[in-house]
Formats: structure tokens, C-alpha cells, sequence
């Protein structure tokens, strides 16, 4: 139970890695970890007192009958034996607070080792892994080691096209030329963080290669040879691995397969054939873990070569039993396979984990012990987090050991209720209902972590595992194994197994796309708040925890609270300008309406002119509306929205409407001029003199005019629909104006107009170009705050230097969605007269920049 404790509170210290809210614990460290360590001092030296006493019971003066009252001699008694037991509590603390500190320092010590800003370099690079390529877009992307100057090597994120630039060779060495950038992503609630992924991935920039010239200058191959004396022994075995990956890619594609990304993704875990169709088909049905190699790939490929082993060794040399036993023999070359395998696919995590139980119960088989499975799965992953404590950042640590923990519940289950086996037919039948059980408890296990992550859940998921886990687990991944194995021998065996399994292949697939058309859209958003999200995790944890420990039946009643929860942080009134990029959209909630200004995103024009959103493509608005839209509405915990007011129709302020309309309940959408993708919803032209009261929250539209509504069409961005929004009795913020693409035209005259409003925070017109935001008009209205929402290294260098210097001149704070991310103003029910602000890049350390 002690190792059991000590696991969970490394782990749970480890995942606190970047969290802000943690970060005082940091500074009180080792206060903290010193108190720890005396208390366990005090601990022992009290067992060691109380071992002393009980050995000599007839000389200790608590034992004399009459020295002290039996209720003193009782009391002493119990607080020595609550002091005893809290040493699991302290051991917990202890092992938490080393975790946390560890987790922080590794931090620091990568983050300042990454990129920032954009600059035109030309880098020496090394290439020891293969590329992943885009077919659809034509792209390259390959992660090379980059050989700075005066530096230690790092890892960049090359992209480049595959067309008019020579292939990088592995183990070669090139000079590169092109654009460096940060990795900079959506600092958005819900959505995919970017900056995470190259965190974890340990890549320190990404480069828009320009150029790739072959080594010419004598100091390049100077540093070459330096760096070559640098290489680990190992490094020509990983090449030679990485190579024979390329080779597998080279043949498969060669051998034009319908379905030739798929064999390749099975069989290596390379993604660069895999169509988008197909993609698609695994995304909608939940099956996108089986293109990942996981624990069953690597086992079952280490048993078929222990098995080929074996035969070989019964057929030639079978007297080595007699001296041997068949497992003390095969450890070491299951082992050897375990780890070939691994390195074959890349050490990615779920590769690791199984290497890293397997290593301990190898451990454990030679040292003759015996350990609880569940001791040795958390052992792996605290093993796991030692060597790479940046694994925690990564969603496949989270799958990948769930899962596990479920289908150990599961054996252990199978180990309390053993069967009799009358006959084969009993035995199919009985693994058939254990396996379809398991996948159902799977599913309903992971159902609280993937709507963590995802916010959405295939309702086909569970009938497609159960079809495609038997076919492709026990069948086609054999054969591609086999076939792999073929090829170093003779590639007319291995192309029969390819094309056996490509066969069995298309079967499942052909299953797969049937069982796809029985929905539309079997991808389920859903919209739960983060209470509702604990009280679900509550609720299957029980249902899954073994007997004896929580009764069952308190899961119905964290059900039912799930089923009336509102938000844990009740609030009653909320405005967040959303990290969109170059675009804009602002989410606006009070009590339970939730409104939208603007639905934008970030749009590649190609050097086109802006289009209305009706020529914008379906798939682009999908695009935006579910990579950065959508997760943040879901984590809103609802999916009815009362009002949408787009200021006026260039793409970068709408261009995610229809994705969001396909997926949510609006009721009304205006804007300053219609367009047919509003078909289908309530429509209504914004014009100055509109006016909505809900409560405390005042919303009036200040621009344009009525008569100015048949001039839009020339001149939308000036004609934008501006509003001004109110919330009384707080502090210090209560009046916001947003401007949409409004510029000096529009501010003029609204100084004409309303010369005495009040601004406490105003969303600059035009992302805050420098055609807008006068500095009279600024000078004016005094707000407290500007802000800015654009995107990072955006071609039109917005917001403009010209105006902060405005605001700068002007003692006013600006904030942009580019340094702060999203940016939330929210007053909650515990203190409502108060308005809180927050910066999303503010909550996770590795999202702040120091420039």
C-alpha cells in the first residue's frame, strides 16, 4: 500500500508541470520539504521509543500501575498510533513536493532553451529520423537536429514543399535556409495546445525552409566532425532502424495499395501514407488509437519472434530444455525484441510503457519476486516520468495507462470468476463476451478523460473496436508482422503477406464504412463544465474502484448531482476575447444566455483580396469552428446560443459561422448586411438605436446608422457594426466598446455622437491598425484598458507600433490576444461586485513569453 502511495503522489507532483496555480509551492519548497523530513525523523525516533518500551514493559514508568491514570496512558497510546499512520500522509507529502520540484526544474531548463520570435536564419542541421510527408498539401515535415553555434544541438520542426527541394537523405548532413518561428498556438480553453506539443516533443522552433544546400564551407564540416565525435554508439543501429522504416515506406507505396497508408500506419506507426478519407473514417468511429503502436503491437510482435525462436530450438538444439527452463530462456530474447521494436516505431509513449513493464517483470522474474500488477503498472509509469518527466504532458500517457488500469480490472475480475471449459465452442463464446465487456468498460472509463480532452466522443466507438480490434489485432497486425519479418528475408514471401493482409484489410474497411453511414456525424460534441466533468470522473471511478472499497451505489448519487450541476464557479457574467489569430470573436455570457461578436478565425488569403463568408469553403469553417470554436464552447457547458451580432462579413471575423451553426442552437444572428449563409436563422440588420437589457448587462449597438446600411457593401470594415456593452455594479471594469474593423471615420463619430461615454476597456478597431484608434479619440474616452486581437508575426504588423505609442503616451494598459492569449473579464456569484481578469497565458508557464 506504501508503494502504492509513494506512485500516485510522484505522478500526481509530476503533473502539476507548468501549472501556475502550483507555483507557490515552488517558492516554499524546501521550507516545507525540511519540515517533512524532521517530522519522519520524528516518526522514527517515536517507533523507536515505542519498540524499546514494549520490550521492556516490567522497567518502563508508563507501564507502573498507578505512575499516571489509565485515560493519560490511553490517550498517550492513541496519539502515538495516529502519529505512526500519518507517515503514509508525510511519505505522500514528501514524494509530491520532490516531484513538483523536479517537474519545474526540467521546465525551466527546456523553456529556456526554445526559440522566440521570427528571424531569417541559415542553420547547419543533422537528419537521424525519417520525415512525415502531407500528400494533400504537398508538405514535408521533418524534425532535424540543428547545430547552433556555440551551443548544444536542438531539435527544429523543418517544413518545406516536396516539390523543388532535393530529399533529405538520413545521417546526412545540409545547410538550411528560411524563415525560424516559436511555435505559437491558440491559447484558447479546449483547444489543442501547440506550445504543449513541442514542449513534450522537445522540439525548441519550427523553420520555413527556403533553401537546402548540400555541406561546401570548410568551418561547416569542421563543426560536422565535431558533432559526429558527439554521436552515441548507438546512433548507427537507430539509423539503420529509422532507415529500414523507410524502406517499408518505399516498398508499401511502391506496391500501390488501395489502402497502402493503412498497412504502413499498423505496421510502423507512419502516418505519411494515410489519406485523409481514411483519417477521417478512424476519427469518426474512435479507432485513431490503433494507427498509434501501442502495447498489444510490440507484444505481439516480441511473441512471434520468441515463437520462431522456439521452434527453432526445438527442431535443432531441443536438449537445451533439459538444462534451461523454457522461460528463463526467453526472457532475455523477448526482452531484445521489446526493445527492437520500440526503437522500430520511435520509443513513443505507449511503446514505452510496455517496454518499461516489461523490463520490470523481467526484474522481478530474475529476482524471484512477486508484485502486484497494479504496483508494477504504477511503477512503469513513475519509472516513465523519472527518465521523461515531460510524457505527463502527452494525451497518450493518459490513454495509454487508463486503459491499462481498466483491463487489469478486468483480468483481475477473470482471476476471481475462473470458468470450466467444456468444449471449444464454450470457449469462443466466453472470450467473445469477455472481450465485447472489457471494450465496454474501456469506453465507459474513458469517456470522462476523452470529453477532458476532446470535448467529444464517438457513439460509434464501441460497435467499431468491437469489430475492428479482433480483425486487425489478431489478424492483419500478425500477418504485417510476419510480412516484416519475410522482407529481411525475401520480399516474394513478404509481398504475400501484404497483400493477404491488405485483403483482410479492405474487408474491415468496407465493415468499417458501413457501420460509418448509420450516422451522419457520429462525433458527439458535448458541453460540460469542469464540476460536471469531476462529478462524471467521480462517478466512473467508483463504478470501476474493486469491491469492499466505496459502495456502488454512491456512483447513482454523483450521477444525480451530475444531472443538476451547474457551474462550480457560478458565474454570472462573462466576456472573453478568444486568442483566434489574425481575426476576431468575443463570447459574451450573462446567467444562462450566451451570446457571440463575431465568430473569426485565422484565414489564409494567398495574397487575395478578403471574400464575403459565402464564398468561403465549408471545410475552411469546419476547420476553424472545431480546432478553436467549438472546445471552447463545449467548455462553457452549453450549446444554445440566444444572439450572434457579426460586426460585418470579411472572413477573419466569420469565418467559423458555419461550422458553429451546424453544431449549436442560435436563435437570432445579425449583422450589418445579409448574406445566404444565414439561411435557415432568424436574421436581423444591427443599426445604431438597437438596445437588449438582460438584468445588470445593457448591450447597444452604437454603428451604423440606419441610412448608412446601402453604403456597406463599399465600405464594411468602416461600417462595422460597433457595440457597447454594460455591466453595473462592479469593479473596476463595467463598460466595454467594440469596435469590430471600425477606423478613424467611425470614431469621429461617435465623439460626435455620445461624448459622454464611458469606456473602461476598449477592443480596438481593426486589430489595431494604425487607421484606427486616434489618438484623440483615445485621449477622450480614457479607457483603462486596450486590446488588441490579432495574430502572432501577422503580415499587417498589427496592433501597429503608432498605436502603442498612443496608448503608451497615454498611461494606458494594452493587452493583445498575441502576449496574453485569450483574455477573460467574469464576475462570479461569491463576489459580484467584483470583475475579475485573466490571460490564459498567464495559467501554464510554458505559454508566457520573455522576450
Amino acid at each position: 500500500m506504501r508503494l502504492v502511495a509513494i506512485c500516485v503522489a510522484w505522478i500526481a507532483g509530476i503533473s502539476t508541470m507548468g501549472d501556475q496555480n502550483w507555483q507557490f509551492l515552488t517558492r516554499y519548497a524546501m521550507p516545507v520539504l525540511l519540515a517533512i523530513v524532521f517530522y519522519l525523523l520524528f516518526l522514527m525516533a517515536l517507533k523507536y521509543h515505542a519498540t524499546r518500551a514494549a520490550s521492556a514493559q516490567s522497567q518502563s514508568h508508563f507501564n507502573r500501575a498507578g505512575h499516571h491514570p489509565l485515560w493519560r496512558r490511553r490517550m498517550w497510546s492513541y496519539c502515538r498510533k495516529i502519529m505512526l499512520q500519518s507517515r503514509y500522509l508525510a511519505d505522500m507529502l514528501l514524494v509530491f513536493i520532490l516531484a513538483l520540484c523536479y517537474a519545474a526544474h526540467a521546465l525551466e531548463q527546456r523553456l529556456a532553451q526554445r526559440f522566440l520570435g521570427v528571424a531569417e536564419q541559415s542553420q547547419l542541421v543533422y537528419i537521424e529520423q525519417i520525415d512525415q510527408v502531407n500528400a494533400q498539401l504537398g508538405l514535408i515535415q521533418q524534425v532535424a537536429v540543428v547545430l547552433l553555434p556555440n551551443q548544444p544541438a536542438q531539435k527544429w520542426l523543418l517544413r518545406f514543399k516536396a516539390q523543388g527541394q532535393p530529399a533529405l537523405q538520413l545521417g546526412q548532413y545540409y545547410r538550411v535556409s528560411g524563415e525560424v518561428r516559436e511555435a505559437h498556438g491558440y491559447a484558447v480553453a479546449g483547444v489543442f495546445d501547440l506550445e504543449r506539443w513541442f514542449l513534450q516533443q522537445n522540439i525548441m522552433a519550427q523553420m520555413r525552409v527556403k533553401q537546402i544546400q548540400a555541406i561546401q564551407h570548410t568551418a561547416d564540416r569542421h563543426r560536422v566532425l565535431q558533432h559526429q565525435q558527439q554521436l552515441s554508439i548507438w546512433q548507427p543501429w537507430l539509423l539503420a532502424i529509422e532507415q529500414q522504416r523507410l524502406d517499408f515506406r518505399s516498398y508499401i507505396a511502391a506496391q500501390h495499395y488501395a489502402q497502402a497508408g493503412l498497412v504502413l500506419g499498423l505496421l510502423t506507426g507512419d502516418q505519411s501514407l494515410l489519406s485523409s478519407d481514411t483519417e477521417t473514417l478512424f476519427k469518426n468511429l474512435g479507432l485513431s488509437h490503433l494507427l498509434a503502436i501501442s502495447g498489444p503491437h510490440v507484444l505481439l510482435a516480441a511473441m512471434l519472434c520468441c515463437w520462431l525462436l522456439r521452434k527453432i530450438i526445438e527442431y535443432f538444439v531441443p536438449r537445451i530444455y533439459l538444462r534451461y527452463a523454457r522461460p528463463s530462456l526467453m526472457w532475455l530474447p523477448f526482452l531484445a525484441c521489446v526493445v527492437l521494436y520500440c526503437a522500430f516505431v520511435g520509443f513513443e509513449i505507449p511503446a514505452l510503457r510496455t517496454l518499461l513493464t516489461t523490463v520490470l517483470c523481467s526484474s522481478l522474474f530474475l529476482l524471484q519476486q512477486n508484485l502486484a500488477r497494479l504496483k508494477v503498472l504504477l511503477l512503469s509509469a513513475s519509472s516513465l516520468l523519472i527518465l521523461d518527466p515531460f510524457s505527463i504532458l502527452a494525451t497518450s500517457f493518459w490513454l495509454s495507462y487508463v486503459s491499462c488500469f481498466i483491463l487489469l480490472g478486468l483480468y483481475q475480475t477473470m482471476l476471481q470468476h475462473p470458468y470450466v471449459i467444456f468444449n471449444l465452442w464454450w470457449r469462443i463464446y466466453h472470450l467473445s463476451v469477455l472481450f465485447i465487456r472489457g471494450q465496454l468498460k474501456i469506453y465507459i472509463a474513458l469517456i470522462p478523460l476523452l470529453l477532458f480532452i476532446f470535448q467529444q466522443v464517438s457513439i460509434l466507438a464501441l460497435f467499431a473496436n468491437v469489430i475492428a480490434i479482433p480483425i486487425l489485432g489478431s489478424v492483419v497486425l500478425p500477418l504485417l508482422i510476419l510480412a516484416a519479418l519475410s522482407y529481411l528475408i525475401s520480399q516474394t514471401v513478404a509481398a504475400f503477406f501484404f497483400d493477404l493482409s491488405h485483403q483482410i484489410l479492405q474487408l474491415a474497411l468496407r465493415l468499417l464504412q458501413r457501420l460509418n453511414t448509420l450516422y451522419s456525424d457520429p462525433l458527439l460534441w458535448f458541453a460540460m463544465t469542469p464540476l460536471q466533468m469531476l462529478l462524471l470522473s467521480i462517478t466512473v471511478l467508483i463504478i470501476f474502484l474493486p469491491r469492499g472499497i466505496v459502495p456502488r451505489a454512491w456512483s447513482l448519487v454523483t450521477a444525480l448531482a451530475l444531472c443538476f450541476a451547474q457551474r462550480g464557479d457560478q458565474q454570472i457574467f462573462q466576456l472573453t476575447v478568444l486568442d483566434v489569430g489574425q481575426g476576431q470573436a468575443i463570447f459574451l455570457r450573462h446567467a444562462d444566455s450566451q451570446f457571440w461578436i463575431d465568430m473569426g478565425g485565422p484565414v489564409v488569403y494567398a495574397g487575395q483580396a478578403q471574400q464575403s463568408v459565402s464564398n468561403t469553403s465549408a471545410a475552411s469553417s469546419t476547420a476553424v469552428a472545431e480546432r478553436i470554436l467549438l472546445p471552447f464552447m463545449m467548455q462553457q457547458g452549453s450549446k444554445s446560443v440566444e444572439r450572434v451580432i457579426m460586426s460585418h462579413l470579411d472572413q477573419d471575423h466569420m469565418i467559423g459561422w458555419q461550422g458553429m451553426a451546424a453544431q449549436l442552437d442560435i436563435k437570432k444572428v445579425m449583422a450589418n448586411q445579409y448574406d445566404p449563409v444565414f439561411k435557415g436563422v432568424d436574421f436581423d440588420y444591427c443599426h445604431a438605436g438597437q438596445h437588449w437589457q438582460y438584468g445588470d448587462l445593457s448591450v447597444r449597438v452604437l454603428s451604423p446608422a440606419v441610412e448608412q446600411l446601402a453604403q456597406v457593401a463599399q465600405h464594411k470594415n468602416e461600417l462595422s457594426c460597433v457595440l457597447y456593452i454594460q455591466y453595473t455594479g462592479v469593479k473596476p471594469y463595467q463598460n466595454f466598446l467594440l469596435m469590430g474593423d471600425a477606423g478613424w471615420q467611425t470614431e469621429y463619430q461617435l465623439l460626435q455622437h455620445y461624448p459622454d461615454l464611458k469606456v473602461d476597456v476598449l477592443v480596438l478597431g481593426h486589430h489595431g491598425s494604425r487607421q484606427s484608434s486616434a489618438y484623440d479619440f483615445l485621449a477622450h474616452y480614457k479607457p483603462k484598458m486596450l486590446i488588441a486581437s490579432a495574430g502572432f508575426a501577422n503580415r499587417y504588423g498589427h496592433p501597429h507600433a503608432q498605436v502603442e505609442a498612443r496608448a503608451k503616451a497615454l498611461g494606458i494598459a494594452m493587452w493583445s490576444s498575441i502576449e496574453q492569449g485569450s483574455i477573460e473579464f467574469a464576475v462570479n456569484a461569491s463576489r459580484p461586485h467584483h470583475m475579475t481578469l485573466q490571460a490564459r497565458r498567464m495559467r501554464y508557464r510554458w505559454l508566457q513569453r520573455e522576450r
